[in-house]
């Protein structure tokens, strides 16, 4: 092996990384400028992340959204983008400097995308122990189609705290210490506390039980280990326990209060019984699946029609695979191939003998309605990791192979893609070339050229990249004439009596009522019950057009939804009514009323909201089926509408605070580490 002196700079990883993160981004530009709108999942995520990061900015935690389908508990939408994430702190950072949204949301996917790849190339670094192997396998996730995914979906909001668990995990039983203990406790909690928690659940089950399989051995060796660390560390496991607790108590809550009934996800169910809320129906299962994922994606059609969510990895890699086909197998190699046979099994769709057995015997398969994600959050990152391995055995035993035996190994190997390529009229040009890229640069292997040896990380990345940009350039070409339109960014920071811009719908007239109209109803994904049902009884149209205003007035409740529009709309402040303050958790009234009135605030009532009147606690009524009435006496009254209880505000914020503080300890602990073992 060279010393490290005499390996030329434009070689070495800690350079030509950066160099691939620059190389991605200009191959998405389209999507990061916002000359090209972002699709699908994305756009909602977006806008939740606006949201959340809009009302932190203002102060508040944000418990409730009042824009999302008549007013919702946000809690659903704060656990799928998990709020506690310190990297937010790149948004709210950006936003409080006045950066426009759309593209500080930008800068965050990126930063958070390289991150995480940053990370796989450390994680591969630690297990194959050969920087051209680690650096393969971090290109070859790179440049797969999972980083694409940032502006149709959310999955690396999954995938890139699973990778550096697993880092962090390796790390520690490698050199146990505090600094990775640490990261395993918070990568822990940013995973419980994002989206789904049960699928970190399978994927580190599943990792144990292969484990176990192929490294039983080593067990006694990392229990004695884990032991000792406790022992030494009585105190400092304690607190990372504790806070690994703390972060499990808002699903918890969530699952809990979800059980009432009181929200809808009429997407989940295909009748009104089911046994909880969050629960999938078979019948309502994604009917797309792994198999989909895999048969639709075949790798030899026509690239320059690729669209997101369809399976693509660099050229190359299917090289690698082929070339490496008869490598010697070592327990790594068994490790990772059971690992992501064990996945795909457990994702394959309804009908399934093994998911069937599952959903009917296991409760927890019950809440997953997209099995297939598993592809993209650990799938995509294990074959990046075999392609690294396949990589680094073919360099060891090509040492040990008789000359002829792997020069016809690597020969017929690309003759074979080569034909394949032939047979397929619309096979990319680039791709033959990452083809003859591919063969040269195994040719100049085994003829031991020293120039193909000292530039071997360089050579890596120009004939892995070659073809994913061109293919990248086609993805973001194929969604130019997309039209997206983001709700969130048009909402204002001042309050308006009005839920619409004039002119956009109708307005409600005296003669317009709910009672006789029989409206098909809405498609929800995420509401509260009471407004599910109201959306089945009357027609959307006479719905906007009541929910135009946000207050009205009655001389007396309304006793069916008939009389919703005979209620006096409140059109903007007056000396009778004023809404002083209107924020996602608290809104102040401020009225002196001639007579008695019942007001209606067109939000959907939730068993959280509280009110107080003139400082003494008032009961809210739901009126015209599922939005907030009370009664307002003749004379002035201040009014209070709070949602959640300070308890569980303040607890939102502290874990918030213990999420960035945990982030902050584990920089200041790597910091001495290195400084201490140079």
């Amino acid at each position: 092996m060279q010393p490290l002196i005499t390996v030329p700079l434009f070689n070495k990883p800690v350079f030509l990384i950066p160099v691939a993160f620059f190389i991605w981004t200009v191959s998405f530009w389209g999507f990061l400028s916002g000359k090209v709108p972002l699709t699908s999942d994305a756009i909602s995520y977006y806008e939740h992340t606006k949201f959340f990061i809009d009302q932190i900015c203002s102060g508040q935690f944000p418990l409730w959204d009042p824009n999302w389908s008549g007013g919702v508990p946000n809690d659903f939408f704060l656990r799928r983008i998990g709020s506690y994430n310190p990297f937010y702190f790149i948004l709210i950072s950006l936003n409080l400097l006045g950066v426009k949204f759309f593209y500080a949301y930008m800068i965050f996917q990126c930063c958070y995308f390289f991150f995480g790849m940053t990370g796989f190339y450390l994680l591969s670094q630690k297990i194959l122990k050969s920087n051209s192997a680690a650096f393969l396998s971090f290109l070859t996730l790179t440049f797969s189609v999972l980083g694409s995914r940032i502006f149709d979906s959310y999955m690396l909001l999954v995938t890139i705290p699973t990778i550096w668990f697993f880092y962090f995990l390796v790390s520690f039983f490698k050199q146990p210490g505090k600094g990775y203990a640490l990261g395993v406790s918070l990568t822990t909690m940013v995973l419980l506390t994002t989206y789904i928690p049960l699928f970190f659940l399978v994927i580190f089950l599943s990792f144990i039980v292969v484990y176990s399989c192929i490294f039983g051995k080593s067990l006694s060796s990392i229990v004695g280990r884990l032991y000792s660390f406790i022992n030494e560390n009585k105190l400092f496991v304690a607190l990372c326990v504790a806070a690994m607790i703390l972060a499990v108590i808002p699903g918890l809550t969530f699952f809990s209060d979800s059980g009432r009934g009181d929200i809808a996800i009429p997407g989940r169910h295909y009748n009104t019984e089911v046994k909880h809320v969050l629960a999938v129906e078979p019948q309502q299962l994604s009917p797309w699946s792994i198999m989909e994922e895999l048969f639709f994606s075949s790798y030899f059609t026509d690239l320059s029609r690729i669209l997101f969510a369809v399976v693509y990895v660099p050229f190359f890699a299917l090289m690698v695979v082929g070339v490496g086909f008869f490598i010697r197998i070592n327990r790594l190699f068994l490790f990772l191939c059971l690992w992501i046979l064990l996945l795909l099994l457990f994702s394959m769709p309804i009908g399934f003998p093994l998911y069937n057995f599952l959903y009917t015997h296991s409760g927890f398969v019950q809440y997953f309605r997209n099995l297939h994600f598993l592809l993209w959050f650990i799938v995509f990152p294990l074959f990046a990791l075999f392609i690294g391995l396949v990589w680094k055995q073919f360099a060891l035993q090509r040492r040990i192979w008789s000359s002829w035996t792997i020069w016809v190994l690597v020969i017929s190997v690309h003759s074979i893609g080569f034909f394949l390529l032939l047979q397929q009229q619309d096979a990319l040009g680039v791709t033959f070339l990452t083809l003859i890229l591919s063969a040269s640069l195994y040719i100049s292997l085994l003829s031991k050229k020293q120039w193909a040896q000292r530039w071997i990380n360089l050579l890596l990345l120009i004939v892995v990249i070659i073809q994913p940009v061109v293919v990248f350039t086609y993805l973001v070409q194929n969604y130019q004439n997309e039209k997206t339109f983001y709700a969130y960014d048009i909402l204002k920071g001042n309050f308006s009596y009005t839920t619409l811009l004039a002119g956009e719908v109708r307005l409600p007239s005296e003669e317009n009522n709910f009672g006789d109209f029989l409206g098909q109803p809405n498609s929800f994904y995420y509401t509260t019950d009471n407004y599910r049902r109201l959306s089945k009884e009357v027609d959307p149209n006479r719905l906007n057009q009541y929910e135009h205003y946000k207050f009205y007035m009655y001389d007396h409740k309304p006793d069916n939804l008939s009389e919703a529009f005979l209620g006096k709309p409140v059109r903007g402040h007056s000396k009778e009514f004023q809404v002083k303050r209107y924020g996602s958790n608290r809104v102040e009234i401020q009225a002196d009323l001639p007579v008695a009135q019942f007001i209606v605030f067109n939000d959907a009532n939730h068993w959280e909201w509280a009110m107080k009147v003139n400082g003494k606690n008032q009961e809210i009524i739901t009126a015209n089926a599922a939005f907030k009435g009370f009664w307002l006496s003749a004379g002035k009254s201040e009014v209070i509408l709070q949602f959640g209880s300070i308890q569980k505000h303040l607890f939102n914020w502290f874990l918030m605070g213990l999420f960035y503080g945990m982030f902050v300890w584990a920089i200041v602990l790597f910091y001495r580490r290195r400084h201490a073992h140079p």
